[in-house]
């Protein structure tokens, strides 16, 4: 807690409690504006990067997601940076809401070309923001394999009477929303954040994002269930102390670089499947 960077979580928790939020704007449902106070500024949303955006070249490439016109925080380069993406978008009819850890730098740079272009277009805000958050790539491969098979597993495609969670992908994607513990890209030291180092919850503005942002995004869709993937998330999820039937605990990450993930899925699993029959009941 020495290094600069870290701030005591309190203090944010402190400041955030002291703050009621300012009404939203009329562009679109903003849980960053929702959620905003003390060390989340309001600003830090669509309605005020669009002339941003805009902006931009063409063909994005990763590096430009630390552009420094998206710096969000801190306002010099530091340790910990959030830079803005258009992904503050949630879908307020999702049945159910993944949340990783924060997006990286490949699915920001997409989000941040599908806003440009949508822009460039002449589409709604709203739809720009959409096209921007929804990402068709979002856990492609392998990982979206593990983790349809495990959502399948638990019961989640039939309380949805769906053949199968893929399809929350393609014809049923009006029942996804998909975000993350820290709603906008962290990089530490110019690298993607895995939650780890530092922990997500002892630095204070990613405690504050966690606890204002996130809890306003998943109030924007309260009758989905929450999927949070990964040892952090889950550990985020559960400090907003939301209702127990509304989330699963102990679902693993599904990327295959997770060699415990079949273990601790065998040994959730029939706790987890309680979880979805109750959050459906």
């Amino acid at each position: 807690m020495g290094r600069p960077y870290l701030r005591l979580v309190c203090d944010a928790r402190r400041l955030s409690n002291s703050y009621h939020g300012p009404i939203m704007t009329a562009s679109h449902p903003c849980p960053v504006q929702l959620g905003a106070g003390g060390l989340i500024s309001a600003e830090w949303c669509f309605d005020r990067f669009r002339g941003v955006l805009a902006k931009l070249p063409p063909e994005l490439t990763e590096a430009d997601v630390s552009r420094r016109e998206l710096l969000l925080y801190p306002s010099e380069p530091g340790p910990i940076e959030i830079y803005y993406a258009p992904v503050d978008s949630v879908n307020r009819s999702a049945r159910v809401v993944i949340v990783g850890i924060t997006p990286g730098r490949q699915q920001a740079a997409i989000a941040l070309e599908e806003a440009r272009r949508a822009i460039a277009d002449g589409v709604e805000d709203l739809e720009a923001i959409r096209l921007g958050a929804m990402n068709p790539a979002a856990f492609a491969g392998p990982m979206r394999a593990n983790l349809v098979a495990m959502l399948d597993g638990i019961g989640v495609a039939d309380e949805l009477e769906i053949e199968s969670t893929s399809d929350l992908w393609a014809g049923a994607r009006h029942l996804l929303s998909s975000t993350s513990a820290v709603i906008y890209p962290v990089l530490v030291r110019g690298k993607n954040y895995t939650g780890s180092r530092p922990r997500l919850l002892d630095v204070a503005i990613l405690a504050a994002f966690v606890d204002q942002v996130l809890r306003a995004t998943l109030e924007l869709a309260p009758d989905a269930l929450i999927v949070p993937l990964g040892t952090r998330v889950d550990e985020a999820v559960a400090s907003l102390r939301l209702e127990k039937r509304r989330y699963l605990r102990g679902f693993p990450h599904p990327s295959p670089a997770n060699g415990w993930r079949l273990r601790i899925y065998e040994r959730n699993r029939e706790g987890l499947a309680a979880s979805v029959r109750e959050w459906s009941a």
